[in-house]
């Protein structure tokens, strides 16, 4: 893609959209006719900073339910960190 800015959406965008933006998976495909360059920044809030749906987009009337809970964002970053290990220990296992 020349001259694009490709822009990965992130759970925290999910999370405090109810999910009408999805967290995209990253991946990476190595090209060995061309160099490649990257600058990876990742945002988020202050760790005290409780991350949850903006009331505006849960609409009861419309069917559109809670679809995560509240919490801190240190806790939610413990959560990922503790499941992205727990996937690493299981595909190790796996050999």
């Amino acid at each position: 893609m020349q001259r694009h800015i490709p822009s990965n959406t992130g759970d925290q965008l999910e999370i405090m959209s109810n999910g009408r933006y999805k967290s995209n998976v990253h991946r990476v495909v190595v090209n060995n006719e061309a160099t490649r360059v990257s600058i990876a920044l990742a945002h988020g809030p202050s760790l005290e900073t409780v991350v949850q749906p903006a009331d505006e987009l849960v609409d009861d009337a419309n069917g559109d339910s809670v679809m995560y809970k509240a919490m801190k964002y240190k806790d939610y970053l413990q959560l990922q960190q503790s499941i992205f290990l727990q996937l690493l220990l299981i595909r190790y296992t796996d050999f």
